[in-house]
């Protein structure tokens, strides 16, 4: 289903040269692999198109073949959905008993007798007629099992190919004479973009809880997003919008759930205060636009989320890679953390999943387990893979916590306490009337210093908030003039 508007742009040459190819493949691998294959030659030209000696008969070769073949993708998408309401048709075909399941039509057929054939989540559909998408709004949806049949369209002579036929998640049909169709969005918004069919998912359901001007908020995100990625390479493009999300956006604390609007990535990008589902999806926008192939939202559970397990996360796939946005722009922290203070960027999925599960792998011991215990759960994790990234530990900043334990020998199942920490750090201790402390038979004067006093219950989110790393930190034992003592982190100490 080309978009004759772009596909008119394409080489004749190459149009052929392409569908040669599509038919070889076609006949020699399955869809799934048919999907795999266009995915890895998308991908696999962007760096070719990026090389300076790249002369531009190949550079528009490239192009062409790249676009094709991500419009195939889309093909493919929409494939495995018309089969899938094909198969809800025929149901509903053998619950009016109607025809027998042999004799049913062909999928052409029930294409054109019920070409607005929509679901709960899945309301918008081609029109052929005006040839751009199209949804559906505004509607009556009966409460009985069948609502409105073929036979009452029949009575009132209403075309069942022009009126919606919805189906909702209990499976009860209905269609709906009395509708508003609007359309979608214009066709060249989406040329040649990767991740079509998702991409328009979202979309959907960003149009349902936004009150933006859809065309236009995406047009603007278009543009940002070829200003940050021009000329940059396949990477170059993923830090560049992951970066500008967290520069821009900020977690907002104060909703409530039944605040629809927090759900879209259109509203983030014009409130610039978001949660979660607003993160990821702006970013899955701007990776589309920045023609980077092969992304996914994913939602589902994060264990040392505060709200587990009342309230789901979101995070991205990118290829075999995974990036959670959220985390890495943490509530209360003012300054945007560089590239490599990340710690949920770009990590494998063995890296990422110590703290999340897809829906229906997550334990059952888990969802009544307290933080600590969680917290736990995820330690263990970390340190049963660590072995395998030991040697690469430097570029995964979520692995801090278990160099730190190896490095001062903490078994990753004890929790820090102010005794554990102090049993196996070096320290000084300071005479707090007079400020000073003996260094290897040297008495010491601290001139001035800051410090961030320790406790058992902060101990962990301060090892955390200092990266692990006690390059610039002094620990202290600080005592008072009655005998009593308190634990200090020092830095920035002026000491003569």
């Amino acid at each position: 289903m080309f978009p004759y508007a772009w596909y008119s742009q394409v080489s004749e040459e190459h149009k052929e040269i392409f569908q040669k190819f599509s038919q070889i493949i076609e006949k020699r691998y399955s869809t799934s692999d048919q999907e795999i294959i266009y995915q890895r030659l998308a991908t696999m030209i962007d760096p070719l198109l990026l090389k300076i000696d790249t002369s531009e008969v190949q550079r528009k070769r490239l192009s062409d073949i790249q676009s094709l073949s991500r419009e195939r993708l889309f093909e493919i998408h929409l494939d495995a959905d018309a089969s899938i309401r094909t198969q809800l048709i025929k149901e509903l075909r053998i619950k009016n008993s109607s025809e027998n399941i042999s004799n049913l039509r062909a999928y052409s057929q029930l294409q054109q007798e019920f070409q607005y054939f929509i679901t709960e989540d899945r309301q918008f559909v081609w029109d052929w007629d005006i040839w751009t998408w199209v949804y559906f709004r505004n509607f009556v949806f009966f409460p009985n099992e069948y609502g409105v049949s073929e036979r009452d369209l029949e009575r009132n002579n209403i075309s069942k190919s022009s009126t919606p036929l919805y189906r909702d998640t209990s499976g009860r049909y209905n269609f709906i004479p009395d509708h508003e169709k609007k359309i979608f969005l214009t066709e060249d918004v989406f040329f040649w973009l990767p991740e079509k069919f998702h991409l328009m998912q979202n979309l959907y359901d960003d149009m349902k809880y936004s009150s933006t001007q859809v065309e236009q908020t995406l047009r603007e995100i278009q543009k940002i997003t070829l200003d940050i990625t021009a000329w940059k390479n396949r990477e170059q493009k993923i830090e560049a919008i992951y970066h500008y999300i967290l520069e821009n956006l900020s977690y907002s604390e104060n909703f409530q759930l039944d605040d629809m609007y927090i759900y879209s990535g259109l509203e983030a990008f014009k409130r610039w205060s978001a949660v979660c589902t607003w993160y990821v999806k702006l970013m899955s926008y701007m990776l589309a636009f920045a023609w980077i192939d092969d992304f996914e939202v994913i939602r589902w559970y994060v264990i040392d989320a505060d709200d587990f397990p009342r309230i789901w996360h979101a995070w991205i796939r990118i290829g075999n890679k995974y990036y959670d946005p959220t985390f890495d722009d943490p509530i209360g922290v003012e300054k945007t953390l560089t590239p490599d203070e990340y710690r949920y960027y770009g990590l494998p999925r063995d890296i990422m999943y110590t703290n999340r599960f897809d829906y229906g792998t997550l334990p059952e011991d888990l969802i009544t387990a307290s933080l600590q215990d969680r917290k736990k759960y995820i330690r263990n994790s970390l340190a049963d893979i660590y072995d395998i990234y030991k040697h690469i530990a430097s570029r995964y900043r979520i692995f801090d916590e278990i160099v730190f334990r190896e490095k001062y020998n903490f078994w990753p199942i004890i929790p820090f306490s102010i005794s554990t920490v102090t049993s196996r750090l070096t320290y000084i201790e300071v005479n707090g009337e007079t400020f000073r402390y003996i260094d290897n038979g040297t008495q010491r004067q601290i001139q001035r210093f800051n410090f961030f006093i320790l406790t058992d219950t902060n101990i962990d989110s301060l090892l955390e908030q200092i990266k692990y790393d006690l390059t610039d930190y002094t620990l202290m034992k600080w005592m008072h003039a009655d005998g009593t003592h308190e634990w200090r982190f020092g830095f920035n100490m002026e000491v003569r």
